[in-house]
């Protein structure tokens, strides 16, 4: 983002633009650069806060899974048999 700003900076003079066309230019870019980058940082953190929820969601059915198991295999003793 910084080089693209730079690079526009440094090419104003082939242009043949005011000072006040290039530095409303240069906000310009630099403000819709910066807000693209904002939005793809959103969208990582969504992204990462989205795999800890799915995560979170494999841990609690896990250890439910593993809760019914216990509490069938606490069910039945050695005397229960059944014929």
């Amino acid at each position: 983002m910084n080089e693209i700003v730079q690079k526009m900076g440094t090419s104003f003079h082939i242009l043949e633009m005011s000072l006040e066309q290039e530095e409303y230019l240069t906000e310009m870019v630099h403000g819709a650069l910066k807000k693209h980058s904002q939005d793809d940082i959103n969208f990582l953190e969504v992204t990462q806060l989205l795999d800890q929820a799915l995560t979170s969601v494999d841990q609690l059915k896990q250890l439910n899974t593993e809760n019914n198991n216990c509490e069938t295999a606490d069910i039945f003793d050695d005397e229960d048999e059944l014929f």
